[in-house]
C-alpha cells in the first residue's frame, strides 16, 4: 500500500513538473527588429509519461516571444537575430500578457506558472558545432568586442579605455551625423572624415608659393594641410 502511494505521489509530481519550464535551448524562426518579438522553436523534445513508458514529443512553435536586449529608455544595443540563430529561452514565473504592456504593476491575467506562453529570448548562444567551425575570437579576452565574423570587422574597447576599429580596406568607417535608415553612399560621403576627405580636398586645391618658371622647384604650400586628429588613428 505504501509503495503504491509512493509511486502515485511521484507520478503526480512528475506530471506537475512537466508543466513547469525554466530554461530551454531554441532557435529563431523569425525576428521583428522593431517590436523586439520573435517566433522561436525549441530544439529539444519534451518527455512525457511514466517511467519506462516515456514519449518524446516536439515542442510547438512559440509565437510573439519578447527578446531581451541591452537597453534603457533612450539607448539600445540590438543583435541582428536571423533565422536559425540558436538562443536560450527563459520563462517568467507568471503570465505576462498584461504585464508587458508597460511598467505599471499589474495582476497576472492567468494563473499559469512557468508556461511556454511566457517565454523570453534571454540571449544568443553558441552550439558546440559552431564553436568548432566558426569560433569566437580567442584574443582580446579582457576587452569588450563587437565582431562581424563574415568580414572580420571588429570594434574593441580595450582595458585601457581605447576604442579600436579594425576592418578590411574595402569596408568603410563613417563618423558624423546621419539618418537611422540606410542611405545611398553619396549621402554618407561628406562624413567619411576618417577616410581622408579633408586631406583629398586640400591636395586637389592647394597652391604652392615660390614657383620658379622652368626650374621645377617650388616653395611650400601657401595653405597648411589639415591638422591630424588627436583622437582618431588610422593604420596603413
Amino acid at each position: 500500500m505504501e509503495e503504491n502511494l509512493s509511486v502515485l505521489m511521484r507520478q503526480l509530481m512528475e506530471a506537475r513538473l512537466e508543466r513547469v519550464h525554466t530554461w530551454l535551448p531554441a532557435k529563431i524562426i523569425s525576428f521583428n527588429a522593431e517590436t523586439l518579438r520573435a517566433t522561436v522553436e525549441p530544439t529539444i523534445k519534451k518527455v512525457v509519461g511514466p517511467d519506462g513508458q516515456e514519449i518524446k514529443l516536439p515542442y510547438p512553435l512559440i509565437l510573439v516571444v519578447p527578446v531581451d536586449v541591452i537597453k534603457t529608455y533612450n539607448f539600445i544595443i540590438r543583435p541582428p537575430y536571423a533565422k536559425d540563430d540558436p538562443v536560450t529561452l527563459g520563462f517568467y514565473e507568471r503570465s505576462v500578457e498584461e504585464i508587458l504592456q508597460d511598467i505599471k504593476q499589474r495582476d497576472p491575467k492567468f494563473s499559469r506558472k512557468h508556461h511556454l506562453k511566457d517565454a523570453i529570448v534571454v540571449q544568443g548562444r553558441m552550439t558546440d558545432k559552431e564553436g568548432k567551425e566558426r569560433p569566437a575570437p580567442g584574443c582580446w579576452v579582457d576587452q569588450l568586442i563587437i565582431h562581424r565574423r563574415e568580414t572580420g570587422t571588429v570594434v574593441r574597447i580595450t582595458a585601457d579605455g581605447d576604442i579600436v576599429i579594425q576592418c578590411d580596406p574595402a569596408q568603410g568607417v563613417y563618423l558624423g551625423p546621419g539618418p537611422l535608415d540606410d542611405v545611398a553612399p553619396e549621402v554618407v560621403a561628406p562624413y567619411q572624415m576618417i577616410r581622408g576627405t579633408p586631406h583629398k580636398a586640400w591636395v586637389d586645391a592647394h597652391v604652392h608659393g615660390g614657383v620658379q618658371p622652368g626650374g621645377g622647384v617650388t616653395g611650400p604650400p601657401v595653405t597648411p594641410s589639415p591638422a591630424l586628429s588627436k583622437h582618431v588613428h588610422v593604420g596603413d
